[in-house]
């Protein structure tokens, strides 16, 4: 069932796309069974992984072909023979042709990026956009930073050859109009500079990733309205689903509208409680016959249930009251941290690594430290800032960023429980709560706290999260290791700081029913 999926999928991108595939499969159809087994482990894997979007894509073009040892239906070989007879008959496609004309006539002058989940498609659309505007007008990112077999408009055959970072500036400067990428492009990425236009030359079976691919144009600096644009073909069973589902979103935006300020925090938060296999199921094993009543009782017996409970009652009980809540009362609990707060953590994580950073007032440039290179993050950097109003030669960088995470996920390893600095004028405890229970998403909450003793080692002050990094902020990174150590009985002062921290959350949103007090670390003076 996964390669039936897998061929699905690819029909429905483009002709070209199931049209390679066929031919591949057509070639190996005595191919080993082992390479079946190993593609439909890799769909099973990513599937769920937002991440993982451009693997999952790879491994459903290659599994149509390396699942030939195992029969889809008698005769098989036939049926695919007749199937690419009539491929072989389409010259051009209606959507290419469609996106050129919309193209000409709505945007002449304006860079769009496209989207599309198969290399095969991604070659199909480049060839058209160079015969239309040139060789010099489009490039591309995929996983392998490379596609091969490109017809040229001069009739050359050959193999385009880009890596990511490279396509994004050459983008981003203005000297390509057009950028097609496959979901390589969907994860910490910046195409907002010179561009606010997206085409979905296909839809992704998991609505989550069109969210996805919209962040690479709706991020800090873009100045005008992003407008996305869906390429789909209106008689098929999958184009009467995303109708479908659009519709119940819709519906859902009605009903909570008085209590939700922006319609895509709620868009996220109901996709958030979808499994991505059920996304799959729905168009995958929607009833082909064209009976649309039959299709609507379907679809309503598949989507009752988002989560487990009625989509409905889990929204209200996670937004609650909302309209009614009056922010005025807690105005002095709301942080007031923003991005210019993470810069003492990453100028000390640079410091950890012995990596020079270089601020020239504004903006950072430096070189990646060793274990931070990964794919998707470049050798040097300039320009980087941690601010909201980016200039347009300017990056910002903030959680969320993939090189940022990586400086966190290495923080976060780091194994040190105590600390003496010259800046703490008294102990400083850091404690994480979790939650024994899962909350709607299965995800187990977690926070941070911080309790400041006095001098007589009692307990001055509960700091929540944003007040503990302020305070932590405050202090220098230094490596000096023969500082006295000032002795304290946690034991002793473990119970009143977990009442101390219980009564904080009492005026918090994150309200655990069985919470885990865990001591994270100790600074002392």
């Amino acid at each position: 069932m996964l390669v039936l999926i897998a061929m699905q999928k690819l029909a429905s991108s483009s002709v070209a796309a199931i049209r390679n595939a066929l031919m591949n499969r057509l070639k190996r159809l005595r191919g080993p069974e082992q390479n079946s087994i190993k593609y439909c482990e890799k769909i099973a894997e990513y599937e769920d992984d937002i991440e993982a979007a451009d693997l999952l894509a790879e491994a459903e073009e290659n599994s149509v072909e390396a699942t030939a040892s195992l029969k889809l239906m008698k005769d098989e070989q036939f049926a695919l023979e007749a199937l690419l007879e009539q491929a072989n008959k389409v010259t051009s496609e209606t959507k290419i042709e469609t996106i050129l004309e919309v193209l000409e006539k709505e945007y002449p002058e304006e860079s769009v990026l496209f989207f599309t989940e198969y290399k095969a498609t991604q070659r199909l659309l480049l060839e058209a956009l160079m015969k239309r505007y040139g060789m010099e007008s489009t490039t591309i990112i995929n996983g392998d930073e490379r596609l091969d077999n490109v017809s040229c408009p001069d009739g050359r055959v050959g193999r385009l050859v880009v890596q990511r970072s490279e396509a994004a500036d050459l983008f981003n400067s203005g000297k390509r109009r057009f950028l097609i990428a496959t979901e390589a492009a969907g994860e910490g990425i910046d195409l907002q500079k010179k561009c606010h236009i997206l085409f979905h030359v296909d839809l992704p079976w998991n609505p989550m990733r069109l969210h996805q691919r919209v962040g690479r144009l709706n991020r800090y600096g873009q100045t005008k309205k992003v407008i996305v644009r869906n390429f789909r073909n209106p008689d098929t069973v999958e184009s009467r689903i995303w109708d479908k589902l659009n519709a119940k979103i819709a519906e859902i935006d009605r009903v909570f509208s008085a209590v939700m300020e922006e319609n895509e925090d709620l868009f996220q938060l109901v996709l958030g409680l979808t499994p991505s296999t059920m996304f799959r199921d729905l168009f995958a094993y929607a009833p082909q016959d064209g009976d649309e009543e039959k299709l609507n009782q379907w679809y309503n017996s598949q989507t009752a249930t988002f989560g487990g409970k009625d989509v409905f009652r889990v929204v209200q009980e996670m937004v609650g009251n909302a309209a009614k809540f009056n922010y005025q009362q807690i105005s002095r609990l709301l942080p007031t941290t923003d991005l210019p707060d993470l810069v003492p953590f990453f100028k000390n994580i640079f410091s950890y690594n012995h990596k020079r950073l270089t601020f020239n007032g504004r903006s950072f440039e430096f070189q990646t430290p060793e274990n931070w290179k990964a794919f998707g993050i470049k050798k040097e950097y300039k320009d980087q800032i941690f601010s909201r109003d980016p200039s347009p030669e300017e990056n910002v960088l903030g959680v969320g960023y993939k090189l940022f995470d990586k400086a966190l996920e290495q923080a976060i390893h780091l194994n040190c429980s105590v600390c003496c600095n010259s800046g703490v004028d008294a102990p400083l405890l850091i404690w994480s709560v979790h939650d024994q229970l899962t909350d709607h998403a299965g995800e187990k909450q977690c926070s941070f706290y911080g309790i400041q003793l006095n001098a007589e080692q009692k307990i001055a002050e509960v700091l929540p999260d944003w007040k503990l990094l302020l305070k932590l902020n405050q202090l220098k990174f230094n490596n000096q290791e023969d500082s006295p150590v000032l002795a304290i009985d946690i034991n002793a002062l473990r119970p009143k700081a977990e009442e101390a921290i219980t009564q904080m959350l009492k005026s918090e949103d994150f309200k655990p029913n069985q919470p885990i007090f865990v001591l994270e670390g100790v600074l002392l003076p």
